[in-house]
Parts: structure tokens; sequence; C-alpha cells
């Protein structure tokens, strides 16, 4: 009996899990002939595609080992793994998960580590599935043995530690757990990580089955990191309809992105060419066909969009239909590309088939996402015939199915589907001109993905999820639609809603950033007299800007002649000039227009007599005005930069970062840097002569800790920060912020604290509750061509525990840093009274008289807490 029932367990799931890549539990158990019966039925079940049929049986053995008592519990778990495997196989990872956690218990209470590390494997895998990804991330973090508890704390010297690891040796359930791991990092923002663990993986093992899933995966983070370069100097994306297809033809993609892009395609035609048919290169195929319908034409390499891929080869599942769905689009944008009309028919008819194949697994989630994107290609044919009959036409059959997928995926089960349809409902009231409608759509899949905010899922998870096409044209689509009144003065509670919603995107950002979720944002009312916070919107025809003035109604204005494209010429060329030093150039013009932009609209309001003047401008920023100071507007009229008129700070979002006035009391300081010259990881960096000066000068009137050249290590910075409060940490050296947080970085003397490791050194204070008021970072830089870059400031800014960070956003000539670093601590000692934003006005004030070029003052700019 214990040699039959392994056999049947194996002729039931063997065939089918392989072709997923995935090696059932075989094991050798005794059974009573009633439950091998029923094991025997539920491989004939199976075999004649009656699934439900298949899992019945299965679970009824369960019972009968369980009835059986304690002494078969080792079979109850096995039975349990391999019935979750089924039920994963056929589109129910819920379910799966619960039968994985129950057989984990088992193991764990027969002592058995084995057992334990295969089901939390398995458990990774469900929540990887239903999107829940830090949380699978976590599972295979304990099931691989490393030594930091979370993913989150993982750095990339664990990786290549643990890439020692002899993959080739490990059974095929623990080489799937770390070939997960490699695919869970790529979706939660990891690349690099992920790219290090499948590169070591690749290399070490030998030709098989498993060699080409892990290709697969491998090819799958090469895209994203493609995509991840590509989207970090790519524009905002304003708009969005996932079945127009975006033509990259006339985008200028970096070298690093196309290098990425060529690496993935040979991973893909590595499986397709060297491997036997089968799930695997199936998956290779659907993947290069989506990878050359969208970036074909930098590879130089074009691909038939009739090309066949034989999807035969995929078993009934969840992944099945979404293949499916993949390649009906991937066909269809292809056609759009290359100019060929789509046929529209055909991929009606592929969509509807997709759909039929859900049927019968009974996978309503994956039906919903098939019904969806019928709706989208409906919703297509609508905007190409906007404003006809036909359109209107279209129109209806878009709303139609569009509502009946999201019936079938409602936002409390399935958010991560259902707010791509309330979305789409949302446009498609839009093109017809219900604004009504179409607002009501847009906030409750706004309301539904603030339900998700800690994973930002997506539902098929091979390449990266893409913040910039996913989640920002909804928050930026629906603030235009509220906004788009012809009234200039909306009532407040639309304004409010307006801020709210652009802080919800900017939350958003935050988190999909630092891959977590940040604490319950609570609204801030800002109680500063002195002070008027700036929010400009950029949306895709105009800026908007919604002040808030002490006391008073929140008022919006509409900058003129302020496209999202105007806007981002002129801004990136004013960036490109501030960063060089010399002659001012077109300085002046171009930061004059952004004056006129910003400004100019509101300069009556904060002008106006009032008991107390406004001498604080505090703006919440959106888009590519994040990559200047607003320093160094520049006013045509008075030939003044702002900053010759008001103090200045940046805030990630007021909800993120509360203004609450300095602990002056006695300031403590903890001042570090590298003056030296240093080699570190291949690259070398240049000596910062004035950085010795700058802690000695900074240092002379606190009570200070100074870590200087050899003395500045990782360990002893921890040491410092873990044994001791500082109310101030100031930190003299090379870095730079970048949207990729592999790239953000502070150098000690000995390594690059990357963004993760620093701020899990600095989220020490936090746990002592013995948060620094002052964070300052004095010789950064931002990442050259990354739009973004200000994400590395703004991370760092609010997950430190600081409640300022006073930071560069180009470096700059050391000797004016070490001035103006200087200068500003004096503000803050001789004047208790002084907020921190008004001390950095003074400082940078003295600066620009001996060097009126902004290369030099304009860059340090006050992120957080403004008193």
């Amino acid at each position: 009996m214990y040699r039959k029932l392994a056999k049947f367990l194996s002729l039931l799931l063997l065939g089918f899990f392989l072709n997923l890549g995935i090696s059932p539990v075989l094991s050798q158990i005794p059974v009573a002939q009633n439950a091998e019966q029923l094991v025997q039925k539920a491989q004939s079940d199976y075999e004649t595609g009656r699934l439900s049929e298949a899992q019945a049986s299965l679970e009824q053995a369960i019972k009968i080992f369980e009835e059986q008592g304690q002494a078969n519990s080792r079979n109850v778990a096995i039975t349990r793994i391999n019935l979750g495997r089924l039920q994963f196989a056929t589109g129910k990872p819920e379910e799966a998960l619960k039968n994985w956690q129950q057989a984990s218990s088992i193991y764990e209470q027969l002592s058995d580590p084995q057992g334990v590390t295969r089901s939390q494997i398995y458990q990774a895998q469900a929540l990887q599935e239903l999107g829940f990804y830090p949380r699978a991330c976590d599972t295979l973090v304990q099931a691989l043995k490393f030594a930091r508890p979370t993913c989150a704390t993982l750095t990339q010297r664990d990786l290549r530690d643990k890439s020692q690891v002899a993959f080739a040796e490990l059974d095929s359930v623990n080489l799937e757990g770390w070939r997960t791991l490699g695919d869970v990092l790529r979706t939660i923002g990891q690349v690099e990580a992920s790219r290090i663990l499948l590169e070591s993986m690749t290399e070490q093992l030998p030709t098989s089955e498993a060699k080409a899933i892990t290709v697969l995966s491998l090819g799958n983070t090469y895209r994203a990191l493609g995509n991840q370069i590509r989207d970090r100097q790519s524009p905002p994306k304003y708009d969005y309809m996932p079945w127009r297809c975006e033509d990259n033809a006339n985008l200028s993609f970096p070298d690093t992105a196309i290098k990425a892009y060529q690496s993935a395609n040979s991973a893909y035609e590595q499986i397709i060419n060297k491997f036997p048919p089968s799930a695997t290169r199936t998956t290779a195929q659907i993947n290069r066909l989506s990878l050359l319908s969208e970036v074909g034409d930098k590879l130089g390499t074009t691909i038939a969009s009739s090309q066949d891929i034989d999807l035969t080869q995929l078993p009934p599942s969840r992944s099945k239909v979404y293949a499916e769905i993949k390649v009906a689009k991937s066909k269809a944008c292809l056609r759009q590309l290359t100019g060929n009309a789509p046929s529209w028919q055909q991929t009606v008819k592929e969509l509807q088939i997709a759909s039929q194949d859900a049927d019968k697994i009974g996978d309503r989630f994956a039906k919903s996402y098939a019904l969806g994107n019928l709706g989208g290609v409906y919703e297509y044919q609508a905007w190409l015939s906007r404003n006809t009959s036909e359109g209107q036409t279209y129109s209806q059959q878009a709303k139609q199915v569009t509502e009946e997928a999201l019936y079938l995926a409602q936002p409390s089960e399935a958010p991560y589907i259902a707010y791509q349809w309330q979305w789409q409902l949302g446009r498609l009231f839009d093109l017809v001109g219900n604004r009504e409608n179409a607002i009501a759509f847009y906030e409750q899949a706004a309301n539904t993905l603030a339900l998700v905010r800690e994973d930002l899922l997506i539902v098929n998870s091979d390449v990266q999820f893409s913040f910039r096409d996913n989640v920002e044209p909804l928050y930026r689509e629906l603030v235009a639609l509220l906004l788009s009144s012809g009234e200039q003065q909306l009532e407040q509670p639309t304004l409010r809603k307006s801020l709210n919603y652009i802080e919800s995107l900017q939350l958003a950002e935050l988190e999909n950033y630092l891959q977590c979720q940040l604490a319950e944002p609570q609204a801030v009312d800002v109680v500063d007299t002195d002070a008027a916070v700036i929010h400009p919107i950029v949306l895709k025809d105009r800026i908007e800007i919604i002040i808030a003035l002490p006391n008073e109604p929140l008022r919006r204005y509409t900058a003129p002649n302020s496209s999202e494209e105007q806007v981002d010429t002129i801004v990136n060329k004013l960036r490109q000039e501030l960063i060089v030093p010399g002659e001012r150039g077109e300085i002046p013009k171009l930061s004059a227009q952004v004056y006129n932009w910003l400004i100019s609209p509101i300069e009556a309001d904060i002008t106006q007599n009032r008991s107390k003047p406004i001498n604080t401008l505090v703006f919440v920023l959106d888009g590519s005005l994040r990559n200047i100071p607003m320093t160094s507007l520049y006013d045509e009229k008075t030939q003044k930069y702002l900053v010759e008129k008001y103090a200045i700070a940046v805030n990630p979002g007021l909800q993120l970062l509360s203004p609450q006035p300095l602990q002056r009391g006695r300031l403590s300081l903890l001042a570090a840097g590298v003056s030296n010259s240093v080699t570190v990881e291949e690259k070398t960096f240049a000596p910062i002569p004035f950085v010795e000066q700058e802690l000695t000068s900074i240092s002379q009137n606190l009570p200070s800790q100074v870590l200087l050249n050899n003395t500045f290590t990782e360990n002893n910075l921890k040491q410092e920060i873990e044994t001791d409060t500082f109310s101030i940490v100031h930190l003299a050296t090379h870095g730079q912020f970048s949207s990729a947080p592999d790239e953000t970085f502070i150098l000690t003397y000995d390594q690059l604290l990357r963004g993760q490791e620093l701020r899990d050194l600095l989220a020490s204070t936090r746990e002592r509750q013995a948060n620094p008021d002052l964070l300052v970072l004095s010789a950064c830089d931002t990442a050259q061509g990354d739009r973004r870059a200000i994400l590395g400031l703004a991370g760092i800014a609010v997950s430190s525990g600081a409640s300022s960070t006073l930071a560069t956003l180009w470096s700059v000539d050391d000797k004016s840093t070490s001035q103006l670093m200087v200068r500003f601590y004096q503000e803050l000692e001789n004047n208790p009274q002084l907020s921190k934003a008004k001390a950095l006005q003074n400082a940078q004030m003295s600066l620009l008289k001996e060097q009126p070029d902004p290369f030099y003052w304009a860059p340090f700019i006050l992120v957080g807490n403004w008193l």
C-alpha cells in the first residue's frame, strides 16, 4: 500500500507539474485501500479534465488520513501539499496557500525542517500569485535560511554571499525556492539583486529543464532592468489606454537599457533554440514576442506578428489564460506599430477563447482578466472612432463587457484586478463626456488601489510592474477631471480632493520606491502663520497651482502655456544650465519662465497686506519640477532670485513629513565625512579637501562626535547612532540619489552604504525614539539623466526618521559647500527663534553675494520640516 499511493500520486501530478517547471512531493506512504482508490480516481479525473472531481478525491483522502489518527500526520501533510499544487495550477492560490500552511504546521510538529522548508517555498509561490510580494519574499528569506529576518533588510552583499550555494546539488524544491526568490526580488523592484542571484544559478546548472526555467526567469529580469532604466529617463505618463500601444520609435533609450533588452532577447532565444518543446519554451516564445512588440525596433530585430505559438504546451491553468491574453495583445501591438491594420476580429476571438478557458477551470478572476481586456479592445476602437455612431457602439460594448469583468472581480476580493476595470469605466464615461460618472469611477479605482498600497499588485508578474503605466496615470487623469471645470475658483471640497489624490500619488510613488508601506498618512493643516504652501500639479495640458495660505481657503490657479511637454523641455534645459559652473547663460531666461508659471499667478496672494507677512514658501513639487531648486527661480521685474525674497523648503507631501518646530534645547552633532580619495567597489572617488575643515568648523561650538576618513566606517557609524542620541547627523561625503534604490548610496571610507542599508542604519534611531531633528548630506549628487532621481533623496528623508533633511541636488565646489554649511550652523546656533528654512536662506544669501552663479548656492534644498 505504501508504495502504491506514492506511484499514484506521482502519476497524478508528475507530468502536470513538470510542465510548469514544478516537481511534486513524492513519498511512499501507507494507506488503506479506499484511500488508494480515491487517489486512483483523482488521477483518472485529472486526465479526463474533471479537475474539480480530482480535487474532491484528494480532499476525501486527506479526511481518511486524519481519521486514522496522529500516526498518519506525515501522510496528511504530503497529500495537502499535492492538493495545494493541483489547486495552485488550476487558479486557486488562496486554497493552495491554506493547504500549504497546514502542511507546514504539521511538519513543525513532526520536527521535520525539510518539510517546513518545502511548504514555505510553496506558500511563497501562492503569495506571489496573490500579489503579496513582500510577504512572499519574507517567506522565502526564512525558508532559505538567510541571516536577516525580512526581505526588506536583505542586501546585495547577502545575495553575493549566498550565491556560493552549490545550486547544481540542490533538490528540485529548494532549487525552485531560490528561483522563486529571484522572481520575487524582480517583482518588488530589486532587479539588480534578482540578476545577481539568477546569473549565479544559471552559471552552475547543467543543461536541463531546471536550467531552462532559470534562464527564462533571468530573461525576465533583464527585461525588467531595461524597463527600469528606460522609465528613469522617460517623462511621466499623463494618460493611459492599455490597448493603445506606445510607439517608442522616436524615444531615445539609454545604451544600458538597450543592452538589457538584448540580454533578455538572447535568453529567450537560448530557450527557444536549445530546448525541446515544453511549457517553458512556449513561455519564452510568448515573452520574446511581447518584448519585441515593445522594443523590437531598438534591437534591430523584427518578428512576424502572426508567428504561431503552440499554446497547447501549457496545461489548463490561470497562467495559460494570461498567456493567451498576452499573445493577443503582443500581436495587436505589433500590427499597430508596424503600420499594419490590426485584425480586431481575430483579437476579439483570441480573448473570447481565453475567457472560455477560464470557464473550463472555474477561475472567475482569470475570466475577469480576459473580459476586462476584451473591454479594453473595444475601448481603443471607441477612441479611434470617437464622435461617430460606430464609436458609440464600441463604447457601449466596452462598458458592458467591463462591467461584467468588474462583477467577477470585486474590489474586496481582487482589488489588483478590480481597480483596472473601475479605471477603464472611468475612461469610457470620460470619452463620451459624462464627467460626473467618469469622476465617480476614477475615485472608486483610486480607493481600491489604496487597499493594496503595500504591494502595488500586478496580475501577471513575469516582468516588473510599471508604476509609470499602471498607477501614475490614474491619479493624474483623476485630478485633471476634478480640475477641468471652467470655474477658476472651485469649491473647497474639490480642491482638497485634488490635493489628497496628488499626495496619494506621491505616497504611492515613494512606497513603490521604498518597497514598504509607510506609516498611515495624516492630513496636516499648516500652522505656520509665516508660510504659504504651494502645490504645483503637472497635468498633460497645463500646470494647476493650489496654494494654502494661513487661515484662508485654498486657492487654485492655472499657469498659462504650461503643457507637460513645454514644462519638461524648459525644466530639463534649466537643469542642464544650472549644473555647469561659469557664465549664467540662459539661466535667467529659463528660470524666469518657471517663475512665471509657479509664482506670478499667486504673487498677489502672498504679497498682500496681512498682519504677519509671508516669509517662507513650502513647495510640494510634482513631476520634473522636483529636479530643479526653487531658490533659482528668477523674477525678471525685480531681477531677483526667489531665495532673495523668501525662505524656501520642499516637502514630499505634508501627509508624510508634518511641520513641527525644531526642538533646539541643547543641540548635539554626529559629523562624519571622507576627505581623501578612496577606491570602493572598483570606483575611485576624488578627494574633497574642505571636508575636514567643514567638520572641524561645525563641531567647534556643539557637543560633537566626529568620524573622519578611516574612522568613518559603517560599523563605527552604527555604533554611534545606536549608543547615543544626536539632534543632527551630518555626512560630508560622496553620495548619489537615484530612482533605483540600488544606485542610491553614501560613501564611507571602505564601502558604499546603499539606500536600503542606509535606511536600516538610520531606522535604529526610530526604534529608540531618538530621531535626529536634522540629517545633512552635504556632498551628494543626483544620478545623471534620471528624471525621478529625487525619489532617492525623498526616500531617505521619509524613512530615516529625521524631521528635516538638508541635501544637494548636484555636486558643488567643496569650498562653497563648506562655507555654506558653516554659516548655516552659525545661524541655527546664534538665532534660537530662526527656522531652519530661514537659516538656510541666510546662508545661501551670504554665498550668493560672493558667488552670483546659482551653481554654487542653489543646489542646497531643505526637505521636510522647515520650522
